[in-house]
């Protein structure tokens, strides 16, 4: 169990956490302030990876949109 000033430099810590971050460590067990940072250096790396993929989906699903816009565009005009 953690006690002293260490506990409280956690509370802290966590307190100040993205919410998404905070809601893992209420299930992640870490045993000093280290251990935490270290953890929540890791949790921040996998939600860089999602928002990452995400906007790079989206990137796609727009390009492709705009791409079929112009073919749709270039058949309206040629009478197909």
């Amino acid at each position: 169990m953690i006690i002293g000033e260490e506990s409280i430099t956690i509370f802290r810590f966590l307190s100040r956490l993205n919410l998404d971050i905070r809601d893992r460590f209420e299930l992640l067990p870490y045993k000093d302030l280290n251990d935490l940072v270290q953890i929540c250096i890791k949790v921040e790396q996998q939600n860089l990876r999602k928002s990452f993929s995400k906007r790079n989906q989206l990137k796609l699903t727009l390009m492709l949109r705009k791409i079929l816009r112009k073919k749709r565009k270039r058949r309206s005009h040629l009478g197909i």
